[in-house]
């Protein structure tokens, strides 16, 4: 039944902000709602005739310069925990105050029993594109449709496994110095759509073309967060707060 509840209010609420969105406003509507997230987020854009609406800035393009190390960040967000040790965390991680078991996740591998993970958060301000943090060979991506429960304290209480029920687009490759990686991207409630640069990626495993550093994998529309894992990554850089993408992760 809570289940059922939480699909409804959600599917409501993400029908809304869809209109607010994308919805068939005028242009001059469109521009006012753009002109007053600004406001409300305090986001420095001079110019936003060209975007249609709230949907299409949401999903600006920003140009960031790529650093020099193997793997660097593949998002602008706030970097809630990491770098951290998974063999330090085996009894699981922490994500925005829940506790989840590594081998709760379906993707997860072997493999990575000695690798490391970042977990990071998208604002609603931040560039919501998500690119690839290094190269890679090997890849292939998975969805996991599911529910779009809010990640602020609410969600966390009505689902507190929220990051295993909420959809997900995941990617796997391997590095030939940092070995297997991995990148789920999380949805959240609001427009609640990932959208993927490499295809039609569906509940099963798509093998997909070898990756470059910096390449665009996938956009939320009003979302969420990503985890990174590494199982190699060499030594990375510590006490970093609000990362962008390209920004080196460890030492080159």
């Amino acid at each position: 039944m809570k289940t059922l509840l939480i699909k409804i209010i959600s599917g409501f609420w993400n029908c809304l902000l869809r209109l607010i969105a994308y919805g068939p406003w005028p242009y001059a509507i469109h521009q006012a709602i753009i002109r007053n997230y600004k406001r409300i987020y305090s986001i420095e854009w001079d110019d936003t005739s060209r975007f249609k609406n709230l949907g299409d800035f949401f999903l600006r393009e920003v140009d960031f310069p790529t650093g020099k190390a193997k793997l660097v960040s593949p998002a602008e967000a706030l970097l809630l925990d990491g770098p951290r040790p998974i063999r330090d965390s085996m009894n699981g991680i922490r994500i925005k105050g829940l506790d989840y078991q590594w081998s709760e996740f379906p993707e997860w591998r072997p493999e990575f029993t000695e690798a490391t993970y970042w977990n990071i958060y998208l604002a609603p301000p931040d560039y919501h594109w998500v690119h690839a943090p290094s190269d890679g060979q090997d890849v292939k991506a998975i969805r996991f449709p599911g529910l779009s429960v809010p990640v602020n304290q609410l969600g966390r209480v009505i689902m507190p496994n929220l990051y295993l029920r909420n959809e997900r687009l995941s990617f796997q490759w391997i590095h030939p110095e940092m070995g297997h990686c991995w990148l789920a991207m999380v949805g959240a409630m609001g427009v609640s759509r990932i959208r993927s640069c490499v295809g039609e990626i569906s509940a099963q495993w798509t093998p997909l073309a070898p990756i470059q550093k910096a390449q665009k994998l996938g956009g939320f529309e009003l979302g969420s967060s990503a985890l990174l894992v590494v199982e190699r990554p060499g030594k990375a850089f510590e006490g970093l707060k609000k990362i962008r993408p390209g920004l080196d992760l460890i030492y080159s």
